[in-house]
């Protein structure tokens, strides 16, 4: 009955409007201590709690929610939307490590190849973002995000190309 106690107060904490992610993380390293609330809430509550969370876009929340459990348990969804998150608040590391975990474990798909193309960009591969990009666009060719990343790209890759040859 505790665990169920639990997991109700954390469903009605994160189901309030005004969420305070201080109190939120307080509430989390708790969590952390104890094996089997937390084997508890990651097993029947996590993705409830992550879609809550990333529906509000509360990512910094979502990231340190995360600190709980081991990425490869994650549903393919949950796994993407807390990449994402990490992307979102900067980690870019953890974006990009929570991506490669996901087509590991559930294969590529046009967005997590076009997010994991934005990462590389922005870490200067744009070689590797292109081919994320085409990558995307192969498995979706109605993504018109991807399209535009890759184009923009493309367009940098050319013009960088260009400058180093004037130099």
């Amino acid at each position: 009955f505790l665990h169920e106690e639990i997991a109700e107060a954390v469903y009605s904490y994160y189901s309030s409007e005004d969420v305070n992610n201080n109190k939120a993380i307080e509430i989390i390293k708790k969590i952390e201590y104890n094996q089997k609330i937390k084997t508890f809430l990651v097993e029947y509550h996590y993705e409830y709690i992550i879609d809550h969370l990333f529906d509000k876009n509360n990512y910094e929340l979502i990231c340190s929610f995360s600190e709980l459990i081991n990425p490869n348990e994650l549903t393919s969804s949950t796994l993407f939307k807390t990449s994402y998150s990490f992307s979102e608040i900067g980690d870019d590391c953890k974006a990009k490590s929570g991506y490669q975990i996901h087509i590991q474990e559930y294969g590529e798909s046009s967005a997590v190849c076009n997010n994991l193309g934005n990462i590389f960009k922005k870490e200067g591969n744009k070689a590797k973002a292109i081919e994320l990009y085409t990558k995307a666009i192969e498995l979706d060719p109605e993504d018109k995000i991807a399209k535009n990343n890759l184009k923009n790209t493309e367009n940098q890759k050319l013009h960088d190309e260009k400058k180093e040859k004037e130099i």
